[in-house]
């Protein structure tokens, strides 16, 4: 699982990291990798994925948002989109989530 956020410690993001981690037993069932994505620096999203991920996955540090307009999840020049990506391990988006909508991968 790939996922892009706003902006680490906002309330919004806080609250969809916790909801990550406090569900990180069930993606480890399934062998999947949760990382995090956003433009906040790197000391910044070390703090994040300590304090609010609670040490269960990595969070990274996309200056100038590169990875997020890869993805198409690029917001604003500033900040990314509050978006999701099911990657299967050959690469394969399998499902994209973008904020409250879900698009499957045909």
């Amino acid at each position: 699982m790939l996922y892009f956020f706003p902006q680490s410690f906002t309330s919004g993001c806080t609250a969809e990291a916790h909801a990550f981690s406090d569900a990180i037993a069930k993606f480890k069932k399934l062998r999947a990798t949760v990382v995090g994505v956003s433009g906040d620096d790197l000391e910044t999203q070390k703090r994040f994925s300590t304090q609010e991920c609670r040490s269960n996955f990595l969070v990274a540090s996309d200056p100038g948002l590169k990875i997020a307009t890869e993805y198409d999840a690029k917001l604003t020049d500033k900040y990314a989109n509050r978006t999701s990506y099911v990657i299967a391990p050959d690469g394969k988006i399998i499902e994209a989530y973008y904020e409250s909508r879900t698009i499957a991968a045909h």
